[in-house]
Formats: C-alpha cells, sequence, structure tokens
C-alpha cells in the first residue's frame, strides 16, 4: 500500500515511478495512477493461469472466497476472473468474502451448500491459514478437493509455532499438513528457465552465480533472490527509456542533464519510451501494457510432498500455456482419478414400475373386449324385444363412454415418461388420461340418464301412459351438448391455462463412493402435470360431473315405481351412482393419502377407476 501513496505524491513532481514488487490491481487504473509502472506484474494477471488448469482439468465449476479489506484489493484482483470463467464456459457458483481477522465459516459454509469442489482464494499468507484450518474442520479439504492460491506467501507459510485458532477449531502444524496438500498456487516468474543471453549479456544462470556470490559476502545485506530479479530488469527498464529518450529531447532543445522536477515534456517524453520498452531480462521478457503492468511469464506450482513445484508456465504475450509434464499429477483418489468440479448429482426419476402397467393395462384391455362384447351382442340381438325396449343405440353409447374409461387408465401417469417439461408431447402425455375420462365418463352417464328420462317423460307419476313418441335422435342431442361442454371446458384449459409438467422432489438419498472420497448425491423425482389454474380446472369438471350425478339420481327416484322392468334402469342407475360416488371418494383419498407413493398411488387410481367402469357397465348390461 505504500507505493500507492508514494505513487501519489510524485505525480505532483511530474516524475515517472517504476516497481518492482508492487502487485496490487488498484495501480491498473490509469486515471488514478498514469504515471505508474512495474516489473512486477499485477495479481490480475494469475487468472488467466487458474483459467488454463480449469481447462487442463476439465472443470467447469468454480466457487471464490476472498479477504475483503478496506482498499479491496483481493476483489479487484479477481474481479477480471468472472469475466474470463464466463467467455471459456466456466461457472461462478460462488463469490464469498470475510472481513481480515474474522472467522470465515459463513463464507466456507456457502461454497460447501454450493457443492463445488474448486476453490480459488485470494487473502494473505495470515489469513489463508485462517481460511485452511476452518475449511479442514469443515471437510472442505482432501482428496476430493482442489484449492487455487497465491504463490508468494514464502516457504512453508502454512506452519505455525503454535497452535492456529479460528473460532472454536484449532488446527496443529500436522493437521495444516494435511489441509493444504496438493494445492495449487500461481505468481511471477521470478528466474527466466530460458538460457539465451539477456540484455544484460547474461543469461539467468550466470545472474543467479553472481547474485549468490554476492549474498556470500558478510558485509553486505541479505535480500530476496526473487524481488533482486524484478528490480534488475527494472533498473534496465529505466536505463532503455532514458536512452530512448535522448533523440526526443534532442528535438526539443534539451538533455538527460537538463532534468527538472515538474517539466511537463520529460514526463511526456519519459513516460511514451517506457511504453515502448521491450527487452529479455533475468525475469523474462519485459513489455509494459497501456495500463503500466508487466506483461510477464506466469508460474504455476503445485505443493507436492510440503514443496511447490512447478508444473507449468504460463506466457501473458502469447496467452500460451506450456506445461512440465515431465511432474506427475498424483491425485489421492481411487485409480489416480481426477477430483470432480462438484457434488455429483444424479436424478432418477420415479415411474410406475413396468409389471403393475401391464397388469393394469391388461385389465384395461379386458374391459375394453368386454365393452366390445356388449357392443356385438346389442347390434346382433337388437329386434330382440328385451333389447329393443332398453334402447340399445344409448346402449352402446355407454360401452363407448366406458372403452374411453378403460383407455385412460392405460394413459395414466403415461407424463413420467416424457423428457421435456413443455410442448405438444406434454400437453398430449397430460391430457390425454384427462380427456378419455371425462368424455367418456359423460358420454357413458349422459346417455344412461337420458333412457331413464324418457321413460320419465313417458310415463306421468301415476303410471299413466301418455302417447309420447321420442326418437333416439332426440337423445343424441343430449349426449352431444353434455359432452360438447366438457370439450368447451377441456379447450378452453387448453387454450387459456398453459400445461407443463413438474419436477417433484419425492426425496434426497446421499451415499459415497469408496474412501468416503466421492460424494454422490441421488435426487428421486415424479414428474406431475400442472397448470396455473389447474385446481379451479378441476373443479369445475368435477362440478359439472357432480351435476350430471344428481340429476341422475333425480331421475332414479323419480322412475322408480314404474312396472316397465324391461326398460327402467332406475335400481341399477341408483347402484350405479352409489358405487361411482363411493370410488370417488376412495380415489380423492387416495390422491391425498397416497401423494408420495407413485406405485401405490397409480395402483390405486388405476383399479378404482376399472372397478368403477366394469360395475356400472355390468349393472346396465348384464341384467339385459
Amino acid at each position: 500500500m505504500s507505493t500507492i501513496h508514494q505513487t501519489r505524491l510524485s505525480q505532483h513532481f511530474n516524475i515517472l515511478q517504476l516497481s518492482y514488487a508492487a502487485a496490487s490491481p488498484l495501480l491498473n487504473n490509469r486515471k488514478l495512477y498514469p504515471n505508474f509502472f512495474r516489473t512486477y506484474p499485477s495479481d490480475t494477471n494469475l487468472n488467466p493461469t487458474r483459467i488454463q488448469l480449469c481447462k487442463r482439468f476439465n472443470w467447469k465449476n468454480i466457487a471464490i472466497i476472498y479477504e475483503n479489506d478496506d482498499t479491496g484489493v483481493f476483489y479487484e484482483a479477481l474481479k477480471p476472473l468472472l469475466s474470463l470463467a464466463k467467455e471459456n464456459n466456466i461457472t461462478i457458483t460462488a463469490l464469498q468474502s470475510f472481513i481480515p481477522g474474522s472467522d470465515p465459516f459463513d463464507a466456507l459454509m456457502n461454497i460447501k451448500e454450493s457443492k463445488t469442489k474448486i476453490i480459488v482464494g485470494g487473502f494473505f499468507a495470515k489469513a489463508s491459514r485462517t481460511v485452511f484450518c476452518r475449511a479442514y474442520h469443515l471437510n472442505l479439504t482432501g482428496p476430493s478437493y482442489v484449492w487455487m492460491i497465491y504463490g508468494w506467501y514464502g516457504d512453508q507459510w502454512w506452519k505455525s509455532s503454535h497452535e492456529i485458532q479460528v473460532g472454536d477449531v484449532y488446527c496443529n502444524n500436522s493437521q495444516m499438513d494435511q489441509a493444504v496438500d496438493g494445492y495449487f498456487s500461481t505468481e511471477a516468474v521470478p528466474i527466466s528457465v530460458l538460457h539465451h543471453k539477456t540484455i544484460s549479456g547474461l543469461t539467468p544462470s550466470d545472474w543467479v552465480q553472481i547474485y549468490q556470490e554476492f549474498q556470500q559476502n558478510s558485509n553486505l545485506p541479505k535480500g530476496s533472490e526473487e524481488l533482486a530479479a524484478f528490480a534488475y530488469d527494472a533498473v534496465w527498464a529505466i536505463a532503455l527509456m532514458l536512452n530512448q529518450s535522448i533523440p526526443k529531447l534532442k528535438a526539443i532543445n534539451k538533455s538527460l542533464d537538463q532534468f527538472r522536477y515538474y517539466d511537463q515534456d520529460f514526463y511526456r517524453i519519459f513516460k511514451e519510451e517506457m511504453s515502448k520498452v521491450s527487452f529479455l531480462g533475468i525475469t523474462g521478457p519485459v513489455t509494459f501494457s497501456s495500463t503500466g503492468d508487466r506483461l510477464g511469464p506466469m508460474l504455476i506450482e503445485r505443493l507436492i510432498d510440503g514443496k511447490e513445484i512447478t508444473i507449468g508456465r504460463y506466457y501473458t504475450n502469447q496467452q500460451t500455456t506450456d506445461w512440465n509434464y515431465s511432474v506427475e499429477i498424483k491425485w489421492k483418489l481411487p485409480g489416480n482419478r481426477t477430483p470432480a468440479d462438484h457434488t455429483k448429482i444424479v436424478t432418477i426419476d420415479i415411474i410406475v414400475p413396468l409389471p403393475i402397467y401391464l397388469t393394469m393395462t391388461v385389465l384395461a384391455c379386458c374391459g375394453i373386449m368386454m365393452c366390445i362384447g356388449f357392443i356385438i351382442v346389442n347390434i346382433s340381438y337388437k329386434r330382440y324385444k328385451i333389447i329393443k325396449l332398453s334402447s340399445p343405440n344409448l346402449s352402446n353409447i355407454i360401452a363407448v363412454g366406458a372403452i374411453l374409461c378403460y383407455a385412460s387408465v392405460m394413459l395414466l401417469d403415461r407424463y413420467a415418461n416424457v423428457t421435456t417439461t413443455d410442448g405438444l408431447i406434454t400437453v398430449v402425455a397430460c391430457l390425454g388420461e384427462v380427456w378419455c375420462r371425462t368424455i367418456g365418463f359423460t358420454m357413458a352417464f349422459t346417455a344412461l340418464f337420458a333412457k331413464t328420462w324418457r321413460i320419465k317423460t313417458i310415463f306421468n307419476s301415476n303410471i299413466i301412459v301418455k302417447r309420447t313418441v321420442m326418437r333416439d335422435r332426440s337423445l343424441y342431442g343430449i349426449v352431444f351438448a353434455a359432452v360438447l361442454i366438457d370439450v368447451i371446458v377441456l379447450s378452453l384449459q387448453l387454450a387459456i391455462d398453459t400445461t407443463r409438467i413438474k419436477l417433484e422432489n419425492q426425496m434426497k438419498h446421499t451415499t459415497s463412493q469408496k474412501d468416503n472420497y466421492e460424494e454422490i448425491i441421488y435426487i428421486y423425482v415424479h414428474r406431475q402435470c400442472t397448470s396455473n389454474y389447474s385446481i379451479a380446472w378441476n373443479i369445475l369438471l368435477c362440478g359439472t360431473n357432480g351435476v350430471l350425478l344428481l340429476y341422475g339420481a333425480f331421475l332414479a327416484w323419480k322412475t322408480r315405481k314404474i312396472k316397465l322392468t324391461i326398460a327402467n334402469d332406475s335400481k341399477f342407475i341408483g347402484l350405479a351412482i352409489y358405487s361411482v360416488a363411493v370410488f370417488v371418494g376412495l380415489a380423492i383419498l387416495a390422491t391425498v393419502a397416497l401423494r408420495d407413493n407413485v406405485d401405490l398411488h397409480f395402483a390405486a387410481m388405476a383399479l378404482l377407476t376399472l372397478i368403477a367402469t366394469t360395475c356400472t357397465t355390468c349393472l346396465v348390461f348384464v341384467p339385459k
């Protein structure tokens, strides 16, 4: 942070500032710091290396946790990662922060709930120890988890002379060794691995040898070899900038020895020439971006047996990665399996078992065959008095209605096999059963009641025969009108209210694979047809059918004393209405009680439909 204050001060003197150690992304702001350059890359340059790691191991989900101090330095460093991840089809499942010195429990718990196993961290070394200790006790470390952090913490940064306390938990060095094992780190390349001679005429290895000899002099202060190389390249950058400035200064009749503070010409020329500086230094190629950032190579390392081992280098200029495949990436999962980027979630559809469905389908087919048999008998023996007086044509309509009710059983719960949640297939799968059942019920009972209504019309309450002739075509109109009402209601539902399939979680079961390393969550879902106003439509349809049954009960009561037994079905109508009412009540009870048991719910609804339809059909046809 001292660099920021120094840069603000140097602006007032119209002089450039070149840093060899500042990595803060806040210094990228050219409006606030127009005079700043650096040979040490910004922390924002580390983000592409994290994307490269995700690409190499095919990770598509990552979580981010960072230390949120007053300056917002870590957020600014990680902010470009959000857009980079989006460009590379990588999902940021969680973006969490914590205040310096606080317990990161809540932030880590949110990451744990996101089920993400790849975690990117942004914090100083002290906070990093706190995060890893708490993560260790939350089971967010280990073979199934991968952490990406900064590489400039220093050797053995996680060790402490005393136990680390985070909230109500403690971590010793042994536990911290387990917590940090296998993390990936990224930082600027301190010493180039190229063996070419640099601008100074020295190769990087030559320079390292000279520097080490220099460090052996006990009379001289000890320094950081890594930062020393960046400082060395910074001196060369200044020298090249000054050398390139001489011709331009000469063009305006000035020279370097005439430099003065506040001189706008010197400031402008120096800045232009520093932006053009490009050379091969001890730390690698040295060039600057439009924001004064160093466009240098980045190091990708992994902690193996307590040491950070280089596994690759990312070259910012070329946007390429040079992987060190000589270092074997060993995972501690069974079979050296690469950790998954998130907890595996397996969704299993709960569908009616095939044996149960086939059983009900066979029974429905038997019912259909029975109805076809009744129709054949009606047609074959329609000249017989007992068949003729029972209105065989209307009886055939009753049989057709029963066939539709049987067919509805075969369509029951078929939407469970539909993979889409909306569209034409969904509508057909959801409403096919409803249309068959509703229209079939209306056809059967309207035809039955129409026959009884004709008896009531012909005979008055005092059993006096009227000379009234009522043709079947008049009764067909009654049946058609009733069916038309149902068709209109169902069509309105189809047109107005969008029918879709809703996935309803029935249960969740978590299991672990070998050695507790690979957690798999099985979610059992049941597909249900629904719409915005499904309850209102059900009430409307049930209401019309209820009115139909009530009117049928009224007709049965009114015709109960008519002695024409062959034609009067009042007793059987009463029994049919009673059985239907009982089975409807049982169906409602089954819907509520067995809602969570798909198998029993289907079996109950199918059996109730089959029994109710069979009872009604047999009551109408068998006595004849």
